[in-house]
């Protein structure tokens, strides 16, 4: 298959924001602040080269081993910072798959599933080796217990929206034009956009002085998500 001519750098970013990006800031504002511009520049440098979508997805996945390595073999005090690194560095990629499949044109079902499945292996191994490490740090913790509930939280959560939106379940209805967004709805989406921060804010957080209680802030998402995601599922459900 014939690759589509690219675009400038310029074009490219401007496309993006134009489009994607705006939408996505709705409810993922942090990705778009602090993964989206880069992985663009970096998608855009690795469409002039004979990588693949699947490659860059690969190789955001072994950032799942690095933060497992890290959190047994360092000390949890150093290895926290270094997990957190790895985490972001893991989502930068995922992002940047993405951008170099419609760069290049690349685009298929595989590499969809493939990057669902270490995007989700990914978040959920970053909240346990913080757990791990912050046990090993605070010896007598129960951080490893608080890391496995906010990965399971996220999972669920996960699980349940795509339900929603027909993934799993059935086709959503068209909703027709969006309304106005209240007040509670935005606020809503600020506190479930700060997902993408998680990386960032466990990484320094740790090299605050917060300890294991950085982990609360990914519990307490994880837990808001599943919650809000589960009342919505119910009401629309009920209603058919």
């Amino acid at each position: 298959m014939e690759r589509p001519p690219l675009p400038s750098l310029r074009d490219f970013v401007g496309e993006q924001y134009a489009g994607r990006w705006r939408e996505e800031a709705r409810g993922d504002w942090a990705y778009v602040v602090f993964y989206r511009p880069f992985a663009a520049v970096l998608a855009w440098g690795l469409a002039h080269t004979s990588a693949t979508p699947m490659a860059v997805t690969l190789a955001g996945g072994l950032s799942i081993p690095v933060m497992l390595a890290l959190a047994f073999l360092l000390p949890g005090e150093t290895a926290v910072p270094l997990i957190g690194l790895a985490g972001w560095v893991g989502g930068l990629l995922d992002c940047a798959d993405g951008d170099l499949a419609r760069l290049t044109g690349r685009t298929s079902w595989l590499g969809r599933y493939v990057d669902f499945q270490v995007d989700m292996v990914r978040w959920a191994v970053l909240f346990v080796a913080v757990g791990i490490a912050a046990d090993r740090a605070d010896a007598g913790g129960a951080w490893f217990a608080v890391a496995a509930v906010a990965a399971w939280t996220r999972l669920f959560a996960r699980a349940a929206r795509d339900y929603r939106f027909g993934t799993l379940g059935r086709d959503p209805k068209p909703s027709g034009p969006a309304g106005p967004v209240s007040a509670a709805k935005q606020a809503e989406r600020f506190v479930t956009g700060l997902d993408g921060l998680l990386p960032i804010f466990l990484g320094l957080g740790w090299m605050a002085g917060l300890g294991g209680w950085v982990l609360m802030l990914p519990l307490g998402l994880g837990v808001l998500d599943a919650v809000a995601t589960q009342i919505a599922n119910l009401k629309r459900y009920a209603r058919e």
